[in-house]
């Protein structure tokens, strides 16, 4: 049986997003893995942001390490996936709260949680597969699919703590940064806007993959139409330009996939 391991920390240096226990998170994450789990140093992939000798926890890179696991597992094995860093909501057309959860890297170029939910459906059957996102807004941060394992569900506020300081990120700070980023302003609702211009073909293919199911249902001679009137609303307008458009994911979860989730921790990076 092989055992594999995605360990990803942010702590976003320098930044008005900076955390500081991050990459500490994933340090002892692999200490457990290697002398409890039966993990080999050599099936556990690290990307971090405060060591230029690891791989940096871009959005690009992200993805890269993700679907580099998909060809190295079979039915029966393991994979553990684990993201310690900020969790944000994007403006959504097809959620009942109208917001899709993300994974924020290093440079914010956001992971939605359509595209985790598609990486799920790329993975074998019968994979144990484990992920844990430590950051805010987790719950749903594989679009519903998964066992969630979380804290009090009957909606009493956590108690305070000297200990814990709450580090959320809401969607107007990423739109700082990327204002920043982009020399030009950046208003919440249309991130995937943003998002398109500063990242090109390596933002999130999600709201391409959308254009495509949309024109689906339209007739081939309004088409164009359909095209231009999207782009207008900040939900497609500027993802479309740069990004791969995408085969249509499946709903199922591959067997045996727990998500382990510590919602709202922001994380750890308070601590």
């Amino acid at each position: 049986m092989t055992k594999k391991a995605l360990l990803i920390g942010c702590n976003y240096p320098g930044s008005n997003a900076e955390l500081k226990g991050c990459v500490n998170d994933v340090m002892t994450m692999k200490e457990i893995l290697t002398t409890v789990k039966g993990f080999s140093e050599s099936d556990i992939t690290i990307l971090i942001d405060t060591d230029s000798k690891f791989t940096s926890p871009t959005g690009a890179n992200i993805r890269k390490a993700l679907d580099s696991m998909i060809p190295m597992v079979s039915s029966g094995d393991v994979l553990f996936v684990h993201f310690s860093g900020h969790g944000t909501q994007i403006t959504s057309m097809d959620e009942k709260d109208w917001k899709n959860e993300a994974l924020c890297p290093t440079d914010m170029n956001l992971i939605p949680d359509d595209d985790l939910k598609e990486w799920t459906s790329k993975l074998p059957q019968g994979l144990h597969l484990t992920v844990v996102t430590d950051c805010c807004h987790s719950g749903g941060m594989l679009d519903h699919t998964e066992i969630t394992i979380s804290g009090d569900k009957s909606g009493n506020p956590i108690a305070s703590s000297p200990d814990f300081n709450n580090r959320s990120l809401p969607a107007s700070d990423v739109a700082a940064m990327l204002s920043k980023m982009l020399g030009q302003n950046v208003e919440s609702n249309a991130l995937r806007a943003a998002l398109g211009k500063a990242f090109g073909s390596d933002a999130s293919p999600y709201a391409a993959g959308i254009m495509k199911a949309v024109e689906s249902m339209v007739p081939q001679e309004h088409q164009a139409t359909v095209r231009g009137l999207l782009r207008f609303l900040p939900c497609f307008s500027g993802m479309t330009g740069g990004s791969k458009p995408t085969a249509t994911a499946s709903t199922t979860a591959p067997a045996n996939m727990a998500s382990s989730s510590q919602a709202g921790m922001g994380g750890n990076g308070g601590v």
